[in-house]
């Protein structure tokens, strides 16, 4: 991910290869301001109550950068692209931390080239600065471990954005994992 957006700034020439091995150098063109204003905005209203989210928050701030914590959700706007875009345009911000978004908000952040960064969600295949936990493997030990013990009823709760409109990776190994045992 950090590659590819490196590469990404080379192209557009806000970076400068000094060749192989050595490290990229930023263009002259590029001029930053003392301080950004930075938006977030999570998939529940409730997100906004995570410790790290508080932390992030402080930590923009003791930087000098203005953070902005809208009145609202994706789960508020009820995954509605339009009402999202109407409510990105009307605040004000220099870049935006999206919070668990979903794979179709985090494609319109990429294709409206909005400075954004995903904490979590629905990242994969979306060229946007992103991080999260790759939970795929550990799922996939945990339906074994519980198989090899004799479980043979194993449940997953799971909000519906994991599972709809398609399941996520996470629920998709999980099923695959149960499916493999012969467990409905």
């Amino acid at each position: 991910t950090v590659d590819a957006a490196l590469d990404l700034l080379e192209k557009q020439g806000d970076l400068i290869s000094q060749g192989p091995r050595q490290p990229r150098v930023i263009s002259p063109k590029i001029s930053f301001s003392s301080s950004l204003k930075v938006a977030f905005l999570p998939y529940l209203f409730e997100d906004y109550r995570f410790d790290y989210i508080m932390d992030i928050q402080r930590l923009l701030q003791e930087d000098g950068h203005k953070v902005i914590m809208p009145n609202t959700s994706v789960t508020m706007m009820g995954g509605n692209l339009t009402k999202i875009t109407k409510m990105v345009e009307k605040t004000k911000a220099d870049a935006w931390i999206v919070v668990a978004g979903t794979h179709d908000v985090l494609k319109w952040f990429a294709e409206n080239q909005i400075p954004a960064f995903a904490l979590f969600g629905r990242r994969s295949e979306v060229p946007l600065a992103a991080i999260g936990p790759n939970k795929t493997p550990v799922f996939r030990e945990l339906v074994r471990y519980y198989i090899s013990q004799g479980h043979q009823r194993i449940s997953m709760l799971t909000r519906p954005m994991r599972r709809l409109p398609t399941p996520g990776r996470s629920e998709l190994a999980f099923l695959e994992e149960l499916e493999k045992a012969g467990i409905k």
